[in-house]
């Protein structure tokens, strides 16, 4: 989420506020006053209201980041939320799946992957290391019959650029 605000400076939807919360304090007011949608995913009534406030967002700003739909304990090979399917197909927006790629991260740190608090710590103790952040080809959404086909699509990609990366390594 502080990638997003900080390298692409885009509004996003975003669960980060009710895991940064105990850490950043006042994360959300700041998330929401620059148009970032808060969403509890476990609340169908926050699902349903994050997605209007995207297609609010998309209308006047014309893009948003919205992330695939990897989280803290589910990579992004294994899940993808049709809700780019629909979302793209109303508004006509184009997606664009961006490579990220870490250098420099400790090996020990994949051991913390999903103990988010940890993680943070040991990024602000841990030596220097960088994120490379590369945009791939656009996709229409008009091209896919469905939301899973395009879901699996996505996962495909990211599957194919994450094993390209371990065989360069």
């Amino acid at each position: 989420m502080l990638l997003i605000q900080g390298h692409f400076k885009q509004c996003s939807m975003t669960t980060a506020a009710r895991h940064l919360r105990w850490l950043l304090p006042f994360f959300a007011a700041s998330a929401a006053n620059y148009g970032h949608t808060h969403l509890d995913h476990l609340s169908p009534r926050s699902r349903r209201e994050g997605f209007r406030q995207l297609l609010r967002v998309l209308d006047l700003r014309g893009r948003l980041f919205l992330f695939p739909s990897g989280s803290l304990v589910t990579p992004i090979t294994q899940r993808v939320s049709g809700s780019l399917h629909v979302m793209a197909r109303r508004s006509g927006a184009l997606i664009i799946p961006w490579a990220l790629t870490y250098q420099g991260f400790p090996r020990s740190e994949d051991a913390l992957r999903y103990r988010p608090l940890q993680l943070i710590l040991h990024r602000l103790i841990g030596p220097q290391a960088t994120i490379r952040c590369r945009p791939g080809e656009a996709i229409d959404a008009a091209g896919f019959p469905d939301q899973d086909a395009l879901s699996e699509h996505v996962r495909e990609l990211y599957a194919r650029r994450l094993d390209a990366e371990a065989m360069a390594a």
